[in-house]
């Protein structure tokens, strides 16, 4: 079995994926008129998982925090653009809804993560030395 990184053990990171799983498969199977706003949505839908893994990681927590943030930001232009994407047709409707309750789900696990690490952050955390295991993997590796 592969280890798996922290980040894929994300309860947002998890949703993101499956989020991207389904979107990318609808929108290349569909003939959507609005093409450019479909391959946006797959483009902000990777954003996702994409960002909370940069975040993951990273060392500073403030960095971690920025790449939650942005994550979540990708999430609700997700939104956005399901909203753009509503026409009328009862086709569609379902899989925009869908698609938005993972979102709104995603975007409650990052604001929650997003406002325990903000509550966490010191005035030193930017300082914070990267941890001797890294340091020495990173060392040997570049030999």
């Amino acid at each position: 079995m592969a280890t798996k990184f922290d980040f894929q053990r994300m309860r947002a990171y998890q949703l993101a994926t499956a989020l991207y799983a389904e979107v990318l498969p609808a929108v290349r199977r569909t003939e959507w008129p609005e093409r450019a706003l479909a391959d946006q949505l797959i483009r902000a839908a990777s954003s996702i998982a994409l960002n909370i893994a940069e975040g993951a990681g990273e060392f500073s927590p403030r960095e971690k925090v920025r790449f939650y943030r942005m994550a979540r930001r990708s999430a609700w232009e997700c939104v956005a653009i399901l909203d753009l994407l509503k026409d009328g047709r009862a086709n569609r409707a379902p899989f925009i809804a869908n698609q938005q309750d993972a979102l709104n789900q995603i975007s409650a696990l990052l604001t929650a993560t997003i406002k325990r690490r903000q509550s966490a952050i010191t005035p030193t955390d930017d300082r914070t030395p990267i941890p001797n295991t890294f340091a020495k993997r990173a060392a040997r590796l570049a030999k």
